[in-house]
C-alpha cells in the first residue's frame, strides 16, 4: 500500500531499523493495518474511502525508539461505467469495384468514448456483418469479398460496443455503409485524337490501376497535373495504352511509394517502382514517399521535375553515366538532405534544387559546365537555406 521513511543521522552508517504499530496517541485505526520489518504498510482488509489514524514506532539497532501518529487517506476507487458513445472515423465510404480485396481493406477506425476501466466487447450486426471484421480498433472489409456494383452496390454494418464488466449495461452503436462504384466513375477525362486523356481523379486511396479503357474508349494519355497533390494513393499502375504523360502528373503525391508500368507499354517502363522511358535512359518520375534512392546504371538523364515535390526523400545517389539534371528536377523537395552527383554530369538545369530547405551539402563534379543561369530568378540552388558552401572538384575551379 505504502512505505514509511526514516530520518536518522546514522541512516547511511549501517544502522538497521524495526517498525511496529504501537498504542498511544493516534492509534485509533491500528487494527486496520499491518506493518512489516522494512516499514511497508498494508491494509489488513479492504478499506472504505476515508481518513485513518495510526501510531507507528521505529527502533534502531541501539534500542532507541521514536513513535508518532500518522494519518492515512484512502481515496475512493474509480467506478467503472458503461461506454457512452462509439463512432467510426477515417472512414472510406466509397470503394471502386476494382479495389484489391485479396487482403482485408480498412474502411474505418472505431473510437469509443469510455472511462477505460472495464472490458469493452465490439460486435458487428446487420445484413452484411459477415463481410466485415474488427482488428484491434479498426473496421475492415474482409479479404476475399467480391466487389460487384451489379450484384451488391452497398455494404452496411452496425458496430456495437458493450462493457461486459458492467451488468445489464446498454450497448452503444454506430453504422457504416460502403458504396461500391465502377472505377471509371472516379476519373475526369477529355477526348484526344487517339482516345481519352485522364485529367483528374477523385476516388479512394491505396493502390490504383489506371484502366486501359473507359466506356470502351482507350485511355491514351495522363494529363498535366492529373494526380497532382493526391494525398491518399500509395501506388499507381499505368496501362499499355498510355502513350503520353503530362508534366506534374504525379507531383506532390505525399503517400505514393510506387509507379508501375505494364510491360507491353511501348513508351514507358518502370524499375523498382520508379517511372522511366522505355529505354530506361531517362528517369521521369520518382514516387514521393520513399526515404532514399540510388539510380540504376544505364540512366543518362534526370527529367524535368523528376523528384519535384517529393515529401519523403532524404538522400539520393545519382549513378555514373548521368550527364544532365533537368529543370526543377529536385525543386521543392523539402526533406532532401543530400544528393551525390556523378563525375559524368555536365549540366544542372534551372531551379534544379530550388527550395530544398534541408539540403546540407553539394559537391560539383569536374565535368559540370552549366548550372542553372546567372539570372538570380533561375538560380539552381535558390532557397536552399541549409546549404552554406559547395565542394567543387579541383579540376572545375
Amino acid at each position: 500500500m505504502t512505505s514509511l521513511d526514516v530520518a536518522d543521522p546514522n541512516l547511511n552508517q549501517g544502522d538497521t531499523f524495526a517498525f511496529a504499530l504501537v498504542a498511544g496517541d493516534g492509534d485509533t485505526d491500528n487494527a486496520q493495518f499491518l506493518i512489516d520489518d522494512f516499514g511497508g504498510l498494508f491494509a489488513a482488509a479492504d478499506l472504505l474511502a476515508g481518513t485513518y489514524s495510526i501510531r507507528a514506532q521505529v527502533t534502531d539497532s541501539a534500542g532507541n525508539t521514536f513513535a508518532t501518529p500518522l494519518t492515512i487517506t484512502v481515496a475512493q476507487a474509480p467506478t467503472n461505467a458503461a461506454p457512452t458513445a462509439v463512432e467510426v472515423t477515417n472512414t472510406i465510404s466509397v470503394l471502386a469495384d476494382s479495389t484489391d480485396t485479396t487482403v482485408a481493406v480498412r474502411v474505418a477506425d472505431i473510437v469509443i468514448t469510455d472511462d477505460g476501466l472495464g472490458v469493452n466487447a465490439i460486435t458487428l450486426s446487420g445484413a452484411d456483418a459477415t463481410s466485415f471484421e474488427v482488428v484491434g480498433t479498426s473496421l475492415f472489409l474482409k479479404a476475399g469479398t467480391s466487389l460487384n456494383t451489379a450484384t451488391q452496390p452497398l455494404y452496411s454494418v452496425t458496430v456495437s460496443v458493450q462493457d461486459t464488466s458492467v451488468p445489464a449495461s446498454p450497448a452503444v452503436t454506430t453504422s457504416l455503409t460502403v458504396e461500391i462504384r465502377p472505377l471509371a466513375d472516379f476519373f475526369t477525362t477529355e477526348a484526344n485524337a487517339t482516345g481519352l486523356t485522364i485529367t483528374g481523379y477523385t476516388g479512394p486511396g491505396g493502390a490504383l490501376t489506371i484502366p486501359s479503357a473507359i466506356g470502351g474508349t482507350p485511355v491514351t494519355s495522363i494529363g498535366q497535373a492529373a494526380f497532382f497533390s493526391n494525398g491518399s494513393l500509395t501506388a499507381i499502375t499505368i496501362p499499355a495504352s498510355v502513350t503520353s504523360i503530362g508534366s506534374q502528373a504525379f507531383e506532390a503525391m505525399t503517400q505514393l511509394t510506387r509507379i508501375t508500368v505494364a510491360e507491353d507499354n511501348s513508351l514507358f517502363s518502370s524499375i523498382d517502382g520508379v517511372l522511366f522511358d522505355k529505354a530506361q535512359a531517362v528517369l521521369l518520375r520518382f514516387p514521393g514517399n520513399r526515404a532514399s534512392y540510388t539510380s540504376p546504371s544505364g540512366v543518362t538523364s534526370i527529367a524535368d521535375g523528376a523528384f519535384r515535390y517529393t515529401s519523403g526523400v532524404r538522400a539520393v545517389v545519382i549513378s555514373e553515366g548521368v550527364t544532365s539534371i533537368g529543370v526543377q528536377a529536385f525543386g521543392d523537395s523539402h526533406a532532401l538532405e543530400s544528393v551525390t552527383l556523378p563525375d559524368s554530369l555536365t549540366s544542372i538545369g534551372f531551379w534544379a534544387f530550388s527550395n530544398c530547405f534541408n539540403l546540407q551539402s553539394m559537391r560539383i563534379p569536374a565535368n559540370v559546365v552549366s548550372i542553372g543561369s546567372d539570372d538570380l530568378y533561375l538560380d539552381a540552388f535558390g532557397g536552399c537555406m541549409a546549404l552554406t558552401a559547395f565542394d567543387i572538384a579541383p579540376e572545375n575551379q
